[in-house]
């Protein structure tokens, strides 16, 4: 998770930078503004291709059978009045 983070920060700090020297280079009037805008929506649209060679390499998440379980089953009755097993009642 934090090289997700330092990684999330350092593309908007550059992204940041990128556009504002952009808008200052295109001067600061309203087709400079349409011109970045549309920029940047053709970056993203260009990065999206590299999203596919993004794999996860987490371990699959298992759950756990009853025998091996360790959470405890609870009904409720009708009346809101709670059903637990045998077990779970000291």
């Amino acid at each position: 998770m934090t090289s997700f983070n330092i990684m999330n920060a350092i593309a908007l700090v550059g992204g940041s930078l990128i556009g504002g020297f952009l808008l200052h280079s295109f001067g600061e009037h309203q087709l400079a503004y349409t011109l970045l805008f549309v920029i940047s929506g053709f970056a993203r649209l260009a990065a999206l291709p590299l999203l596919r060679s993004v794999h996860d390499h987490r371990p699959p998440i298992t759950v756990g059978t009853d025998e091996t379980s360790s959470l405890q089953s609870i009904s409720m009755e009708e009346d809101g009045s709670l059903i637990r097993p045998p077990e779970s009642i000291p």
